[in-house]
């Protein structure tokens, strides 16, 4: 079996995976071809899907989610250690809760 595989990326718990699709995914004849796509995941659930025309365009946009999922990353990290900063709170509540009874 042949790798179809243009690309693939982990950033965190995303994964990033561009691939030749073998045959053409156009909805109408006369439409450009679709013959590549770039699927992001996220854990192990579909997030995210781009397809394309040509190799070109989907090295292009392999490279454009990377940036687009290193962004996120960024902009979400005060977010993730907030939340991470409250569940510890929770515990620890709930265990002096646990130890004083």
């Amino acid at each position: 079996m042949k790798n179809n595989s243009i690309d693939k990326t982990r950033i965190g718990k995303f994964y990033i995976s561009t691939v030749f699709l073998c045959i053409n995914h156009a909805l109408f004849y006369g439409e450009e071809p679709v013959l590549y796509e770039t699927m992001v995941f996220y854990e192990d659930s579909d997030y995210s899907m781009y397809r394309y025309s040509t190799r070109e365009e989907a090295i292009a946009g392999h490279e454009q989610r990377i940036i687009e999922v290193q962004t996120y990353l960024r902009e979400n990290a005060e977010y993730e250690s907030l939340k991470m900063f409250i569940i510890l709170g929770l515990t620890v509540s709930l265990l002096l809760i646990y130890l004083i009874r």
